[in-house]
């Protein structure tokens, strides 16, 4: 039964929204005892929206057939419409629950306090639930440590939530809630930062204190119950951060044997993290620091030998903040100088940023680690605050690292002409092989970008021939450094080469940043060389390596999902990623990847026939672009170059063209070659044929399925892999292997013809374009329901999950070969092949799915309609006047104002020396431009027709 609410119990409403606001399955609440677990978990399981089944574990709960028994009472009781599997519980199988909730058209809600009491055996049977239930659905769990779950470790990362003690802990204004509804004078900030929010310190605070004491007077009260040997030598314990009787022993603590028992007995708040171990609130820490420095030779005495314990231990960050309370101002100097030096050597610059702030807290720091400082704040994205107090301390002294850190500065803003000058001035001024390698680097960088690869090339071979003597990071730089000028030599066996053997450096040394960054250039390359099922692999594993710590790395990789999806002639998709991209580094203020962004989407708008929006999309490119950026200005012409040669626009993209990067002579010779009307254009490389494939015009081949796609799915290696076919002209209907597809309602027939032509989205995308982008909590719930049912629908007919959830995005699962009327009609809009625009003309027999209404079914529906008019005017360019004429009476019954359709039509008839067709023809162009529009036809055709 869910507990009642309590008396004084405060609604935690921003922790219930972010619940509620969650797509996670399982959300996990673990603290220590007085956090207010059983308090949200109840909370949340009364929410008036949602049925929930409640199940407090105890004792008897290590019986696994005892909780079984107990948890599917609870199911039965709150969903008695469920169809749970009958049999012995300890027996019944945690998969056939899960499915069996899965079939709801509610969202089901399991909380389970106290999991910790649960046996192994049930935490399995538990896991295999937990990873079978759909979206909606969800288990909230709570106990005082984390519960061994066995779940897959992708299942842990992508799909739970865990809320912890810190969040539990009552925010300020929580605090002032809390004692304003007890009818107390809500206490000062101060007086309760101590208590760091801890739910039953402030209950204890507010009950038994009533304003009059603050929370150190409490645990100054509660130290007084001490046994007098304790509370006295209690003081030193200040300098642990985890209390126990062994750690007290090592660090020579004058505290007597049993004193972390007395403790626990006079009840002063501690966190248990393990056995026999604690950590103190920030309350006891603060009363202890103060009764520790009134005896400040002691003090000293112990804090220099805590941090000399923390050096040990491997943490100089703690060890620096016990010399700043020992007051040790020369041993943390040194220690931030060796720290700093083993850190810049392993291009850890994170490391050196936090270690240097520590210390700058409480002294002034000498002109080398002010230079590391300004260093690292630039190579950790605070540019304009590093570059600035480079600039400064040049101005007292010549400290190399401020050089290189201004020329990473040039290098962030796209000033390769400063980068050069400082890498240059660095170089001369170098005290350490490693400083000496980065200006080589940065002028390598710097000369590439400047237009001048053969130079970098030999600055480039020469820092080979020394860095094997540098320390591993510094000589898979020097490679990586190579992977870029053989790119820009347009040799890519070279380039992969010198990239592979970065990355194998790299990956020796957990330098996750720089793994990353080879990762992406890898990705490219294998892309580039067709491999694209392997490049969006490397994208993938990148992603998750980097998380959310890389910012400005993530928006490269959005770039290069764009990419490949261009180069795999997927101009739609590519679009879409290329806008989502673009909006990350406008957020981010990377002016140079706006540009490259912008081009990439001007690229794709281009092929898909939105010369409009490509033309915007490069004059966002132009007001981004470096103005000492030779070559992404070089790209950017072509790229005009190619929308002036799609518009039909030759002479234009001639001059244009004229200046073409290395990397696009062979494409610029194609496209020259088209406009002489050559018949056999120069060989491309694949990636670019295929991302220009709707200007250039090839042939393409209707796509085979993919080898081995179905040889799981069946004993029988000549079974046909399964076909679902949509007709979305019209009605939608569908058909499974031949059989009619009952889908439960028409969202769910949206949502298939959505993710048919998108191919993958995410759960926001789905939201913005299906449901408006409704953020309420009604619309993101029925969306989930209609996310599970459809994928329920299809998984009836198929051994393999049709719809998964992978890397935050839905797709529909490439075993599954879809075939769709409105794909048909989009592949024959940039086609000459006539079977082709043939079956997209028939395909169209009505507006696509005419009852949906909304945005995206709108442009939808005139997307199809153009595709369709394009494809049938080019038919009747081309064919007999019998299928003329048939072909132009389809288009006047989707769009009988279309003038171009009167247009093709005389021609055809024209063409077939039809003068009465001509003449009919005609004057029905006429009626209709004077009924409808109330206008005639053009001068020329009135004297040609008008006798």
């Amino acid at each position: 039964m869910i507990p009642r609410p309590l008396r004084h119990e405060l609604h935690r409403t921003h922790l219930l929204d972010r619940v509620d606001r969650s797509d996670e399955t399982l959300i996990l609440l673990v603290a220590p005892s007085g956090f207010g677990k059983t308090t949200l978990l109840a909370q949340c399981a009364r929410q008036e929206d949602r049925r929930a089944a409640w199940l407090s574990l105890n004792a008897d709960d290590r019986d696994p057939a005892v909780f079984n028994t107990r948890l599917l009472r609870a199911l039965q009781t709150a969903f008695p419409d469920a169809q749970l599997p009958d049999g012995r519980p300890e027996f019944v199988d945690a998969r056939a629950c899960a499915r069996a909730l899965n079939a709801l058209n509610d969202h089901v809600l399991l909380a389970l306090d106290h999991l910790h009491l649960a046996h192994v055996n049930t935490l399995r049977w538990l896991a295999e639930f937990i990873q079978d239930l759909h979206e909606g659905h969800r288990v909230l769990a709570a106990a005082p440590r984390r519960p061994a779950l066995p779940l897959p470790t992708a299942f842990m990362a992508e799909r739970l939530l865990l809320i912890s003690g810190d969040q539990l802990r009552f925010t300020p204004q929580e605090t002032q809630l809390y004692f304003e509804r007890r009818g107390l004078t809500p206490p000062n900030l101060t007086d309760t930062r101590g208590l760091s929010g801890w739910p039953a310190g402030l209950a204890l605070l507010a009950a038994d204190a009533h304003g009059t004491f603050s929370p150190l007077d409490l645990v100054r009260d509660l130290l007084q119950r001490l046994p007098e040997p304790v509370r006295s030598a209690l003081p030193e314990a200040a300098t642990l951060e985890e209390w126990s009787e062994a750690g007290a022993r090592d660090a020579h603590l004058s505290l007597p044997s049993g004193w972390l028992q007395a403790v626990q007995d006079a009840g002063l708040p501690l966190t248990p993290t393990a056995p026999d171990r604690f950590v103190p609130l920030q309350a006891v820490r603060d009363v202890l620091r103060e009764d520790l420095s009134r005896s400040p030779d002691r003090a000293a005495q112990l804090y220099h030998r805590a941090a000399e314990q923390a050096e040990a231990r491997g943490e100089p960050l703690l060890a620096l903040q016990h010399y700043e309370r020992g007051g040790h101002a020369q041993p943390a100097q040194v220690l931030a100088s060796r720290l700093c030096s083993e850190y810049l050597w392993r291009i850890d610059y994170p490391s050196v940023l936090s270690t240097l702030e520590s210390l700058r807290r409480w002294q002034t720091l000498p002109p080398p680690l002010e230079a590391a400082l300004a260093l690292a704040l630039i190579r950790t994205d605070r540019v304009q605050e590093g570059e600035t107090l480079a600039a400064t301390l040049l101005e007292r002294t010549l400290e190399p690292d401020a050089l290189r850190a201004l020329a990473h500065a040039a290098h962030r803003r796209g000033d390769r002409h400063m980068q050069l000058h400082y890498a240059q001035l660095l170089a001369q001024h170098a005290l350490t092989r490693s400083q000496r390698a980065d200006a080589a680097r940065l002028e390598v960088a710097a000369l590439l970008r400047l237009g001048r690869p053969q130079d970098a090339a030999a600055r480039a071979e020469v820092l080979l021939d020394t860095s094997q003597a540098l320390h591993p990071l510094e000589w898979a730089g020097t490679y990586f450094t190579l992977h870029t000028v053989y790119e820009d030599l347009r040799d890519p066996a070279l380039s992969e080469q010198h990239l592979r053997s970065a990355l194998d450096l790299y990956e020796s040394m957990h330098s996750h940043q720089q793994i990353a960054v080879c990762l992406n250039d890898l990705a490219i390359l294998r892309g580039q060389a067709g491999a694209h099922d392997e490049a969006q692999q490397l994208v993938t594993r990148a992603l998750h390596l980097i998380g959310d710590s890389m910012p400005d790395l993530r928006v490269v990789y959005l770039e290069t999902q764009a990419d490949l999806l261009l180069w795999n002639a997927d101009f739609s998709g590519a679009e879409q990623a290329y806008a989502h991209a673009l909006t990350a580094a406008q957020e981010r203020h990377l002016a140079p990847l706006v540009t490259r962004i912008q081009l990439g989407r001007a690229h794709a708008l281009t092929q898909l026939g939105a010369f409009a929006d490509a033309h915007t999309a490069l004059e966002g490119a132009t007001a981004n672009l470096p103005p000492t950026d030779q070559p992404l200005r070089a790209t950017l012409n072509f790229m005009r170059g190619v929308l002036a040669f799609a518009q039909g626009h030759g002479e234009q993209a001639q001059t244009l063209w004229q200046d073409a990067p290395a990397e696009y002579q062979d494409l610029r010779q194609a496209y020259l070659g088209l406009s002489a009307a050559q018949p056999t254009p120069p060989p491309l490389p694949g990636h670019l044929r295929r991302a220009h494939s709707a200007t250039l015009r090839p042939h393409t081949p209707t796509r085979a399925s993919t080898p081995g796609a179905t040889s799981n799915l069946t004993s029988s290696p000549a079974a046909p892999p399964p076909t679902l076919h949509l007709h979305t002209c019209g009605p939608m209907h569908a058909t499974l292997n031949g059989t009619p597809l009952h889908l439960p309602f028409s969202r769910a027939a949206e949502l298939l013809a959505y993710l048919t032509l998108t191919g993958e989205a995410s759960r926001a995308q789905i939201i913005r374009d299906l449901w408006d982008g409704s953020s309420e909590t009604r619309v993101v719930n029925y969306a989930k329901l209609t996310i599970r049912k459809l994928r329920a629908a299809l998984q009836d007919h198929l051994p393999f999950n049709p719809l998964p959830f992978e890397e935050n995005l839905y797709a529909l699962s490439p075993l599954l070969t879809v075939h769709s009327d409105a794909a048909d009609i989009l592949a024959a809009e940039h086609s000459t092949d006539p079977d082709l625009l043939r079956r997209a003309v028939h395909a169209h027999t009505a507006p696509f799915m005419p009852a949906l209404e909304g945005e995206w079914a709108e442009a939808t529906r005139e997307r199809l309609q153009a595709a369709t008019q394009t494809a049938g005017l080019r038919l009747i360019g081309h064919a007999d006047l019998p299928e003329a004429i048939s072909t132009a009476r389809h288009l006047l019954r989707l769009d009988p104002l279309h003038e171009d359709t009167y247009l093709a039509l005389l021609n055809a008839h024209e063409r077939a020396g039809d003068p009465v067709g001509a003449q009919g023809t005609y004057r029905e162009y006429e009626r209709m431009l004077t009924r409808e529009m109330g206008t005639h036809p053009p001068e020329a055709l009135r004297a040609r027709y008008v006798t």
